[in-house]
């Protein structure tokens, strides 16, 4: 952990690059005249229509929420089981249990894709004749540039956004606590708990969420109800299950900033990207910045 009484110049740097960098793509991709006219590339709708009754896609995130369930329980007795002192009820036990739902909601979002990739040469799950569908997504490498884009992106909107929350909220007199994950990360209390929480927080909570949230949630909602209401309600859900006050109104500007990178682009692996980077940089702020009153 950081000496308060010297405390580290490099965050400051990091983030001013991360905005500069933020601001420049920003512009480039939103804000500059040729990225605002009609027809630009930029605002092409990459995001091709899911052609799936509301019955199915209910009963498929029923489906993947199961699986992540069957699979919790079946690991969870193996590791019981090979470590009889191991306990879920523990922070790191109950950061494992989450991991394990996590690779089930993973396993089942396979299985059902799969399913439903048979399914769409059956009657009623097709493109419709004669219906155009839109630009290709980006391929997976640009995806993964454009995603490192838009985690800089989310830093330059997120940095202010917190600010005004936090002092909103100071305002009117409620406490905004760190997130239990936060406290979690400088208790671990060894190299093997420190790589778990790592693991989880920069690849198993960012392809597990934008899969829930992006690749099911804002992608059936995207062609089927207002613009806004599609970015708002999966922003705001996203939001709530962080169960964090202080974060709720930074954690709804992220989703709806990655709602329309994915939609943009077409390919989850760009929320991913930014995903997974916004949790490191997040992380590595912990380790940088000393908690408040050291």
């Amino acid at each position: 952990m950081p000496d308060p009484s010297q405390p580290s110049i490099v965050p400051f740097i990091t983030s001013t690059l991360f905005c500069l960098a933020g601001a420049l793509l920003l512009w480039r991709w939103q804000l500059s005249p040729a990225a605002r006219a009609p027809q630009s590339p930029a605002r092409q709708n990459r995001l091709a229509r899911w052609f799936l009754p509301a019955r199915i896609f209910l009963l498929s995130c029923g489906a993947v929420l199961f699986m992540g369930l069957i699979v919790q329980g079946l690991l969870g007795r193996i590791i019981v089981t090979l470590n009889e002192n191991f306990s879920f009820s523990s922070d790191i036990g109950l950061l494992m249990k989450d991991a394990v739902f996590r690779l089930g909601i993973l396993f089942g979002f396979f299985l059902i894709g799969r399913l439903l990739r048979v399914a769409a040469g059956l009657p009623g799950f097709g493109v419709p004749r004669g219906m155009s569908q839109p630009t290709p997504p980006l391929s997976t490498a640009k995806a993964v540039l454009v995603g490192a884009g838009v985690f800089c992106v989310s830093v330059l909107l997120l940095l202010p956004v917190s600010a005004a929350w936090r002092w909103l909220l100071a305002r009117f007199g409620f406490e905004t606590p760190l997130q239990g994950l936060v406290e979690i990360f400088r208790a671990a209390g060894s190299p093997n708990e420190l790589g778990f929480l790592l693991f989880l927080a920069v690849v198993l909570v960012p392809i597990s969420e934008e899969l829930v949230f992006r690749g099911a949630f804002f992608r059936y909602l995207n062609t089927r109800v207002p613009a806004w209401f599609a970015l708002l309600v999966p922003g705001v859900v996203f939001a709530l299950l962080h169960q964090n006050l202080a974060s709720f109104l930074p954690l709804l500007v992220l989703s709806v900033v990655f709602s329309i990178a994915y939609q943009r682009t077409g390919n989850i692996v760009t929320t991913m990207v930014a995903h997974g980077l916004f949790n490191l940089n997040s992380v590595a702020l912990l380790f940088l910045v000393p908690p408040p009153g050291a």
